[in-house]
């Protein structure tokens, strides 16, 4: 049963070598299979928080990957022990529907991760590859668009999955002829009728209501028919249970919504703050968790949503678990598997990057082997002794023993929130260090670099530097970091899309206000425009 009723509140991929180092884990992993497998589903949604660095977003590309599987041999295959029980699962499980959202990840496209509008298209479009249809939101969609005077027959290949594409139109050409703003009882008869003969004539099921139709037509575009998306999706995935006796969903970096700084979910007093996430709340307070669908989210302090006051989510349906760091064992299988071969090295580096006794920082320890496999046998164990400013000083022993052709890479990628192949490409023959396929590919393999989903203008292969190891660049390398954002600026300043102005702005905002920086900003097209962000419109799709 959903936590909220109606009528209550309202490319080139570079193989993701850091799955391969996953290291242990096994408590939070049997937890999620369990969440999968058991019956009856726990109406419980699973929120994972920690600090910055301790691997959430890995944890989540690794249930993502490993984990999203049902069985109906559960019973016998619950007692593995926990090195085996993932092997266990594969030889006898299923994939189950999985859906992840970085909300971190740069807006750019149709991937703009905070948005409710074009989040929900980004968990359609996952949904689809497991033929999960969702109606109800598909023609509120649609609807909406229309209301607000788009271009359908544009934007509906834009959004929609390609093999979605035909049937959206149809319903779409339902819709366009109506005197869509005016509403009465002939109209409705009149689209029922329309949607009807749409249906028969593709030989399929009509699957969404008489009564579903009308109440969405009777909404205005904005705010209402807009704010109800979200429930209106969850209603869809409820339904979607009746095939696939577990569906997953996973949303991660949840703290981008407040500003990344936020240290303490208690600091968010002000409605405003709460409200920047409402529509996640609206969507996972309707989804129907007893029926088998899973909801994880992760973020960098405990949730505040009791606190919220719209679609405030009740305590007792959160399940709070913490990632914490990584035990001295496993911190010492991670060095292994990252081919630490020296048995000296591997206890200096643990020892470093442990904050107390059996918890190992996992970013540090990272950050240790990039230093110590880049250095090979130039570098003594003894010499971690003398680093204090772990950041500052790991940063700067990255660099000093990573070669020169890799060094700028590595310098202009921190000024990206996100980088591709193509971004790492035209920084490399701005700033004149290889950026060839090789060199990408050996970027990507580094333990603070991570794959992203979506928020890139291409939707796919798409990466991500660790923020700690961005800011400690900017502090030892400032000067190189600049001239990444001014190339970047210029790159993007070029652009006639919405979402590389924002870029633009970004990349303009860590130039101070010199008459370089103000020269760079008048040189390349108008500086972008503070306004309030509608969940659709890019340039050039405005309507007249």
């Amino acid at each position: 049963m959903p936590i909220f009723q109606d009528g209550a509140a309202r490319s080139i991929v570079a193989h993701d070598r850091s799955l391969d180092l996953f290291a242990n884990r096994f408590e939070l992993t049997r937890h999620v299979v369990t969440l999968i497998n058991d019956d009856p589903s726990p109406e419980r949604i699973l929120y994972l928080y920690g600090l910055g660095g301790n691997g959430k977003s890995l944890l989540l590309r690794h249930l993502e990957k490993r984990a999203c599987l049902h069985t109906d041999r559960w019973a016998d295959i619950s007692d593995t022990p926990d090195a085996e029980l993932l092997d266990r699962l594969a030889e006898h499980g299923q994939q189950v529907p999985v859906a992840r959202i970085d909300f971190g990840a740069r807006p750019a496209g149709e991937n703009r991760p905070q948005e409710a509008f074009s989040a929900l298209f980004m968990l359609k479009r996952q949904f689809a590859q497991h033929h999960i249809a969702t109606p109800r939101f598909d023609f509120a969609a649609i609807t909406y668009l229309h209301k607000l005077g788009f271009d359908i027959a544009h934007r509906i290949p834009e959004l929609f999955p390609r093999n979605e594409v035909d049937i959206a139109l149809d319903i779409a050409d339902a819709v366009l002829t109506l005197p869509i703003l005016r509403v009465g009882h002939q109209l409705l008869q009149l689209l029922n009728s329309r949607m009807d003969e749409t249906f028969t004539r593709r030989r399929m099921r009509r699957r969404l209501s008489h009564e579903d139709a009308d109440h969405i037509l009777t909404l205005v575009p904005e705010p209402d028919l807009l704010d109800e998306l979200p429930r209106l999706f969850a209603q869809d995935l409820n339904d979607a249970t009746a095939d696939h006796p577990r569906i997953v969903l996973l949303f991660d970096t949840h703290e981008a919504f407040f500003g990344e700084a936020i240290g303490d979910a208690d600091s968010l007093i002000h409605a405003n703050k709460l409200m920047r996430d409402e529509w996640l709340r609206c969507l996972l307070g309707h989804l129907d968790l007893g029926a088998g669908i899973v909801a994880i989210v992760a973020g960098r302090t405990r949730p505040p949503r009791p606190n919220a006051p719209v679609f405030p989510i009740p305590e007792q349906y959160i399940d709070h678990r913490l990632v914490g760091h990584l035990t001295t064992a496993d911190a010492t299988q991670y060095l292994t598997l990252a081919g630490v071969t020296d048995p000296a090295m591997r206890t200096a580096l643990v020892t470093y990057a442990s904050t107390a006794p059996n918890e190992v920082h996992p970013y540090f320890l990272g950050l240790c082997a990039d230093v110590a496999l880049a250095a090979g046998p130039r570098l003594d164990p003894g010499e971690f002794a003398t680093l204090i400013d772990k950041e500052r000083d790991l940063a700067r022993r990255l660099l000093q023993w990573t070669p020169a052709e890799a060094e700028y890479g590595i310098l202009a990628v921190s000024a990206c929130r996100s980088f591709t192949t193509a971004t790492f490409h035209h920084l490399g023959q701005a700033l004149d260090f290889p950026s060839d396929r090789s060199a990408f590919a050996k970027l990507t393999a580094c333990s603070f670099i991570s794959p992203i989903r979506g928020g890139t203008a291409s939707g796919t292969g798409a990466y991500t530097m660790h923020s700690i190891l961005r800011r400690s660049l900017q502090r030892v390398r400032p000067d190189e970091v600049r001239k990444a954002h001014e190339v970047l600026a210029r790159h993007y300043g070029e652009r006639q899309e919405f979402t590389a102005e924002l870029e633009a702005a970004y990349h303009l905002s860590h130039l101070d206000s010199s008459e370089e920086g103000v020269g760079l900003g008048r040189a390349h097209g108008p500086q972008p425009r503070h306004r309030t962000l509608r969940p659709l419109p890019r340039p050039g799709q405005l309507p007249q």
